[in-house]
Parts: C-alpha cells; sequence; structure tokens
C-alpha cells in the first residue's frame, strides 16, 4: 500500500459527482481558506441543524449543499456525523472525501477511499478517479484504470436505461 501524495490543489477532484443522490453537482474548487468567510457560504448553522433536526439521508444531503457552498468544514462534520452512525455508507464515504480533498486533507481523504473502494469497488468511478490524484506511478495508473472501467460500466448502464424508455411516435 502506497502513501498518498501531497496534493497541493484544491479543487482538482472535478467538477462534478455522480451517484444515487440527487442535486449533487459543483462548480470548480476553491482554495480551503475560502470556507472561513462565512458571507459567501451562507448561514452554516442552518447547515448543522437541518442535518441534525432532520433523518440520515437529510444530513447527507446537507452536507453535500455545504460542499456545493464550499463550506468543506462544515460538510466533514455533518459526514463524520452521519458515518458514525452509518460506517458502511460508501456514498457518504465518497463525498467526505471529496470534502476532505477539497479542504487539503489528503490523507484523511486517501484512508477514506481506501475503505470506500475496498467495501464497494464498483459503486462509483469518482471514488477510483480520486483516489488516483492521491497516489503515483503504478498504484495511481491502477486506480485511474479502475474508474475508467466502472465508468464504461456506468455509461453501460445509463445507455440500457435509455434504450429501455417507451419510444415516442
Amino acid at each position: 500500500m502506497t502513501t498518498p501524495r501531497s496534493n497541493s490543489r484544491k479543487g482538482s477532484a472535478g467538477s462534478s459527482r455522480s451517484g444515487s443522490r440527487k442535486g449533487s453537482s459543483r462548480k470548480g474548487g476553491s482554495n480551503a481558506g475560502d470556507s472561513k468567510d462565512s458571507s459567501a457560504h451562507g448561514d452554516s448553522n442552518a447547515l448543522a441543524t437541518a442535518g441534525s433536526a432532520f433523518g440520515d439521508g437529510d444530513a447527507v444531503a446537507a452536507a453535500e449543499m455545504a460542499l456545493s457552498m464550499t463550506n468543506y468544514e462544515q460538510a466533514i462534520a455533518l459526514l463524520k456525523a452521519h458515518l458514525g452512525q452509518h460506517s458502511n455508507d460508501t456514498a457518504a464515504m465518497d463525498l467526505l472525501a471529496q470534502s476532505l480533498m477539497e479542504s487539503g486533507q489528503s490523507e484523511e481523504a486517501y484512508a477514506v477511499l481506501q475503505k470506500s473502494t475496498s467495501l464497494a469497488p464498483h459503486a462509483s468511478s469518482l471514488k477510483w478517479l480520486y483516489l488516483g490524484q492521491l497516489q503515483e506511478g503504478l498504484d495511481a495508473l491502477q486506480s485511474f484504470g479502475n474508474g475508467i472501467n466502472v465508468m464504461t460500466q456506468e455509461a453501460k448502464a445509463a445507455k440500457e436505461r435509455v434504450c429501455a424508455l417507451p419510444q415516442s411516435q
């Protein structure tokens, strides 16, 4: 097992996130210091309340909202609390890893991605692509290859869903 390389780039993981959760598209990255400017990110207390006052899915949705507003620390806190109750939720792990990467915490993101890829290697292509960014050499190539393989399967499944739709005349 390799250790993660230093990831000084913020927002390098990609511009959108796929998965079973809706409304999770993000635009670009920014510096981790930006998240401390609460005026640019809305009311983080409202996000914390949304995460704790509703069910577990709402906590993850609140974390996605925090991430979309580049409020990485809030997203991390919400996701860690959720994972404390649902330790095998790999979709939440993937979102946590993305939040950690965006905030410059690449070593912790690496550990989360290692666990997520071992629990559900075919659940998302992005987890492999994120992991590949944190690795070097052959390990990075292997992770990128795994990501491409999963992405290919995701594309085939999407095509099958589209082809199964009723044809309009």
